[in-house]
């Protein structure tokens, strides 16, 4: 289980993915086949719902902000370490920020280069 939420904050969303799908959708060739879909696999954790947040940064934040602040709430002994899942959500979110300030960086040298 801790490893699962570790991993967790460290999800990216597929942007390319979205972009492919919406280039094939214009083109006319985003068609569903009509196969009936054989996986009934349900997903693990309820999208939407305000007590599980989507995966990668939001459930680092929500870990930061509920988990040490929240109320004491009784967790599964059985695989489940709190302190390695904190620390992992802390430094995904440092991650995002110094991916955030290196793309900034980046463009303002761009810019600064290109500028006269």
């Amino acid at each position: 289980m801790t490893k699962l939420l570790c991993q967790a904050v460290y999800a990216r969303p597929d942007r390319m993915g979205a972009v492919k799908a919406w280039w094939r959708k214009f083109r006319g060739k985003g068609k569903k086949p009509n196969k009936p879909r054989r996986s009934t696999r349900r997903r693990i954790y309820l999208e939407g719902s305000d007590d599980c947040p989507p995966l990668g940064e939001p459930v680092a934040q929500w870990a930061v902000d509920h988990v040490p602040h929240g109320p004491p709430l009784p967790v599964p002994s059985y695989g489940f370490d709190l302190v390695p899942v904190m620390a992992h959500s802390l430094r995904a979110r440092r991650r995002r920020w110094a991916r955030r300030l290196a793309v900034l960086f980046w463009a303002a040298l761009v810019m600064g280069c290109v500028s006269p």
